[in-house]
């Protein structure tokens, strides 16, 4: 003999079923992330040009890889005698949307480039340098004559203190 549920029972099942709805809801964003992830590697390449867009040989260059704020993989390579560097992610260090970031630095200056990491599995992106050469300013004079006078005057001093004592 068939007996139908009671009420109560059906009451009880309410809440499990919107706890299961809202963990479902919340996990939504993540799940929906993941599955528009591109699968493979992701090649990022480019070049590193000095500010006159001389390519630059030697120059190290670090690759970050970022979700936001959090850095997924660092890697790290040196250009090429073309100027040019070339850095592998396994396909569990990035996903489509994530920021590229291009750190070129020699010596002191040192700039970096970015770019959203898009669907393909080649990306390029090429870092320019600001390398500054100084330059021999009117202050430089001044004081470079300022310290020659210096030097003179306290030479000239000895001298003369050295002929007195003689």
């Amino acid at each position: 003999m068939y007996r139908r549920p009671t009420r109560r029972r059906r009451n009880a099942l309410v809440p499990i079923l919107a706890v299961v709805l809202m963990f479902g809801l919340l996990l939504m964003p993540f799940l929906m992330r993941h599955s528009a992830d591109a699968a493979g590697l992701k090649i990022v390449t480019g070049h590193v040009y000095d500010s006159e867009g001389t390519p630059v040989v030697g120059t190290n260059v670090t690759v970050n890889m970022k979700d936001g704020m959090i850095v997924r993989k660092t890697l790290t390579n040196t250009t090429s005698p073309t100027g040019s560097y070339r850095v592998t992610f396994s396909d569990l260090d990035w996903a489509v949307g994530d920021t590229i970031e291009v750190i070129a630095d020699i010596d002191d200056p040192t700039n970096s480039s970015t770019t959203t990491a898009d669907s393909t599995n080649l990306q390029t992106v090429d870092v320019n340098l600001s390398i500054q050469i100084p330059e021999f300013q009117m202050h430089s004079a001044v004081v470079l004559f300022a310290g020659a006078t210096v030097l003179i005057f306290v030479n000239y001093r000895r001298r003369i203190g050295l002929r007195r004592m003689r």
